[in-house]
């Protein structure tokens, strides 16, 4: 007869924290699939079923899946104290792992009845919906998991290995964003395309929040420890440039330009890193104002729909941008810079909660 393999408290702990590390990994990969595919489909590339976007999506939703069994069976060996601090985020992560195997399905069915599907499809909503649930909760229970850990005056493993939950969450949402923003959900039989002027509202204030929300919560979990926040910032910039921008050849030249975005992101750190909280409120609106640059080239057709009204070819995609530059800045830069600062303030309410149990 075989032995029956038993966990320590500390082992279980140990299993519960790599677990929620590793269901933000698995969701961080469906993002960049997802960044990859959609570029795909703006340069006309054949799609297949085992198109490289598509095996690197199914991949992160495996990981996820697995890493959610893992946490789920850890966590339930939790004393009753410590199980009702993560009761929560577990919950929500095994609803959006159902909802993100589901979407798989879910999108079968709607392929299988209506043809291609644009951005805003009921599946691609499930599917962003379960993503954001899952890198959420997870994130949530890493942060309370850490708690103790993160307040050290010297770096830690877990610092870095937070930078995970945080960029799965950036990303998740980003794309949700972008499926209220972008003009590609006009198909055979539904047009689910925003209204113009209103996606060039949301993406100026939406997006703005988000990315400034983040990148101050990359710096309040870890007690405003410089280096992380420009971490997660400098890692978005280089997963949209190896998605979106890296795979258009005629975007190649514009990378040195994208990456002089490191530049506010490192600012905004120092910023946070010695600053009184006042001043790091307002330092929200450096990556709010840097927004534009942030989420090229995407945007464009956001912008394009109101202030160049052109045919955003993959070759035309840098001229357009930059066209727009002159008109689309001066009226976003307020309204972002507001945006970003409101951001701040969100993170921080958000930052106190969860640091406080």
């Amino acid at each position: 007869m075989g032995k029956t393999i038993s966990f320590t408290s500390k082992q279980h702990s140990w299993l519960f924290f790599t677990s929620s590390i590793l269901v933000s990994f698995g969701v961080l990969i469906v993002t960049i699939g997802g960044s990859w595919d959609i570029t795909n489909h703006l340069l006309n590339r054949p799609e297949t079923f085992f198109s490289p976007p598509h095996a690197i999506l199914y991949i992160g939703v495996a990981i996820a899946l697995a890493s959610t069994v893992i946490k789920f069976f850890s966590w339930k060996n939790f004393q009753n104290d410590i199980k009702s601090q993560h009761a929560k985020q577990v919950k929500l992560t095994i609803l959006g792992i159902a909802i993100l195997v589901g979407a798989g399905p879910f999108d079968f069915f709607w392929h299988s009845n209506f043809g291609l599907d644009g951005l805003l499809s009921p599946p691609h909503l499930f599917l962003i919906s379960g993503m954001i649930l899952c890198s959420t909760a997870s994130m949530t229970s890493i942060v309370r998991h850490s708690n103790k850990k993160l307040s050290t005056n010297s770096y830690t493993p877990f610092h870095f290995l937070i930078i995970i939950g945080l960029l799965a969450v950036l990303l998740s949402t980003s794309g949700l964003f972008y499926s209220f923003s972008l003009p590609f959900s006009d198909t055979e039989h539904f047009n689910f395309n925003p209204d113009p002027m209103f996606a060039i509202a949301f993406t100026t204030i939406a997006f703005p929040f988000l990315f400034a929300s983040i990148l101050y919560l990359s710096s309040s979990f870890v007690n405003g420890k410089f280096g992380i926040a420009s971490l997660v910032g400098t890692l978005f910039l280089i997963i949209n440039a190896s998605t979106s921008i890296a795979q258009n050849s005629f975007l190649i030249p514009t990378l040195g330009f994208y990456f002089l975005g490191v530049i506010p992101i490192i600012i905004f750190d120092a910023m946070l890193s010695n600053s009184k909280r006042k001043l790091q409120y307002i330092a929200g609106a450096i990556p709010g104002i840097c927004f534009y640059f942030f989420y090229f080239p995407l945007i464009t057709h956001t912008y394009n729909e109101v202030f160049s009204h052109q045919i955003v070819w993959p070759s035309m995609t840098a001229l357009i941008y930059f066209e727009m530059l002159e008109s689309v800045f001066p009226l976003v830069v307020v309204p972002a810079a507001l945006a970003g600062i409101l951001g701040t303030i969100f993170a921080s309410k958000i930052s106190q909660k969860l640091r406080l149990i």
